[in-house]
Formats: C-alpha cells, sequence, structure tokens
C-alpha cells in the first residue's frame, strides 16, 4: 500500500450528510510525454478476476469469471521507479478527497493498468467496496475509486465507464472522462460498469483508497 501523506482523517460517514457530489474528474491529470516510463513499470498481463466470497461474506480467493468481467491487467507495484507514479496519484486523490468528499482515508492500494480489448473487453455492474481483510486488516475498507484514462477517445469504440449514481451523466461528462488522461474519482461504494469494447482497445489505470470502515 502506497500511503498518502497529510491526509486528515475526517468523514467517516457512509453518505456524508448533504454531500452534492457522486463523482469529479480532472482533465489533462496524465501526461502522454510520460507514457513511456508508465510502460517500463507494466508487468506482463493476465486475466483479469473477481473476488469470489466464501459463506461468511469474507473474500476466499481471486477467480477468473467471463460472466462478469474480461479484460487484462498487470500490478504496477510500489518501487522506487514507480515513486513518481504514486506520488502523482497521492496529490490527485488527496486534492479530490478534501474538495469533494471528506473521507477519512490511508493509502492507496497497488496500482492496476487495464487493457480492454475489442470483442472481449467489459466490466459488468459492480462495487469496489467489498469486505473481508485489506493488508491483513479487518478494520479498513476502500472508500474511493479512480481511473485514469490512457486510450486517446477516438481510438476504440464502447467501452464507457458508467456510474450509476441516480441520475445519468450528460454526454459531455461521459466525453470527458473518455478523454486521453483524465482522472475520475467516485466513492467506492457506488454501482458502476465498464461497457463491452467493440472496436479497438481502452487502457487505463486504475486503483483503490483505503481507510477506516464507513460508521
Amino acid at each position: 500500500m502506497s500511503f498518502l501523506p497529510n491526509t486528515p482523517t475526517r468523514g467517516l460517514k457512509l453518505r456524508p450528510q448533504g454531500q452534492r457530489y457522486y463523482f469529479s474528474t480532472t482533465r489533462h491529470f496524465f501526461r502522454e510525454e510520460d507514457i513511456p516510463r508508465l510502460r517500463a513499470l507494466v508487468p506482463e498481463l493476465v486475466d483479469a478476476t473477481v473476488a469470489e466470497p466464501d459463506e461468511s461474506g469474507t473474500v476466499a480467493q481471486q477467480i477468473a469469471n467471463s460472466d462478469i468481467r474480461a479484460s487484462r491487467v498487470g500490478f504496477i507495484e510500489p518501487s522506487p521507479d514507480a515513486d513518481w507514479l504514486y506520488r502523482l496519484i497521492s496529490s490527485g486523490i488527496a486534492h479530490h478527497n478534501q474538495t469533494y468528499y471528506d473521507y477519512a482515508i490511508e493509502g492507496i492500494e497497488t496500482v492496476q493498468f487495464s487493457e480492454y480489448p475489442a470483442g472481449a473487453g467489459y466490466y459488468k455492474p459492480h462495487m469496489d467496496w467489498g469486505a473481508g481483510t485489506i493488508f491483513g486488516r479487518n478494520d479498513v475498507c476502500r472508500k474511493l475509486s479512480f481511473t485514469i484514462q490512457l486510450s486517446k477517445p477516438d481510438s476504440y469504440e464502447g467501452g464507457d465507464l458508467i456510474l450509476h449514481g441516480g441520475r445519468e451523466l450528460s454526454e459531455e461528462q461521459r466525453l470527458q472522462m473518455r478523454e486521453f488522461g483524465c482522472l475520475t474519482v467516485f466513492p467506492s461504494w457506488l454501482l458502476h460498469e465498464v461497457t463491452p469494447v467493440t472496436h479497438g482497445t481502452r487502457r487505463s489505470l486504475v486503483g483503490w483508497v483505503i481507510g477506516p470502515d464507513f460508521l
């Protein structure tokens, strides 16, 4: 886990009273000139998995399940070479949390590079926050999820990130989230999906921010 520096411990409620935002974005967050440095960090990709809970509701194992999810992924472990990436993401998350969500957060799980190929890339509606043990602790959960768009919008078709937050995204919002380098942040309890990619390949960085359990 990469720890978030100087992050205030506030906002423990599930949905803070009067919360106005169910997602937030920063355009041009990731620069095209940083792609070569990023590619050097990405390991060999493997089939994505989903968590299969046991009878108690805790995660027993990760399994491939194409009924729910089809993509290729690789995890970028924290390291001196990846320090620039984790610092960039940490600064962006801290800003979004302080501006929009006010959650008590502690750190970022290992960042995931995702690739959704045409005809075989999708992730059906799901939530990220889950249950069980994270980093050997059972007193924390995923609180914020994020994605950074790495494909240019005209290089693929389909593959939209859909957030089921009670109202539909406007066309302007949908297109903005498809822009190269756009950072999108949303609560991990929010139902969301990635629609099937029908042409080209969609690439992104995704990750999860953890903190004390919601009250």
